[in-house]
């Protein structure tokens, strides 16, 4: 069986452009962890896994799914 990820997985919240949006977006001491999470209704821990590459790592601008 493949590995489902991204928005083929079906417990998925976010969208691909959403991931690349919270990257481009994160400002440390400007724009929290918090404040991108509930601007895209997820939690601080999925924003940190975004931004640290453990989650959504294989994306990057470009990349099509």
């Amino acid at each position: 069986m493949p590995l489902l990820q991204g928005e083929q997985h079906p417990h998925h919240k976010l969208t691909a452009e959403e991931v690349l949006t919270i990257r481009a977006s994160y400002i440390p001491g400007l724009i929290t962890l918090a404040d991108l999470a509930r601007c895209y209704g997820v939690s601080k821990q999925t924003i940190s896994v975004i931004l640290s590459g453990k989650s959504w790592g294989w994306l990057t601008e470009g990349t099509s799914q």
